[in-house]
């Protein structure tokens, strides 16, 4: 079996047909009704966030700024504005609202989100 090298531009829902499995066996209801935001949210993780978490990592990690232009010690972490906006972004989809509101969505969904954010940068196995 071959594996693909590259997993920038997949939809890392819909590329886990185990991750299918075991919502459909554990709340096949909900996988159902949940589907499509778990959808629209893996095509995001695979495009948008895994792009921005190649760069940050290679190029922009966070730095620890000890002092400012005065010498005032500040000990403060310096981050990527690009990859603050993504990660302020994963909260307006609903990685933890979800769950809260009018009409919640099981936590399920919103650990399932957590999960798919932990394949960005290419550790998705799919095979070709």
């Amino acid at each position: 079996m071959q594996y693909r090298r590259e997993t920038r531009g997949l939809n890392f829902f819909e590329h886990d047909p185990n991750l299918h499995d075991v919502l459909q066996r554990i709340d096949g209801n909900g996988f159902a009704r949940w589907r499509q935001t778990l959808s629209s949210f893996g095509a995001w993780v695979g495009n948008e966030v895994d792009a921005e978490a190649e760069y940050t990592d290679r190029h922009r990690p966070p730095i620890l700024r000890t002092y400012n232009r005065d010498a005032d010690l500040v000990n403060e972490v310096v981050h990527n504005p690009a990859w603050q906006a993504v990660s302020r972004e994963a909260y307006e989809r609903g990685v933890v609202g979800l769950n809260y509101g009018d009409d919640p969505a099981p936590f399920l969904v919103t650990f399932t989100m957590g999960y798919l954010v932990t394949f960005t940068m290419g550790y998705l196995i799919v095979p070709i």
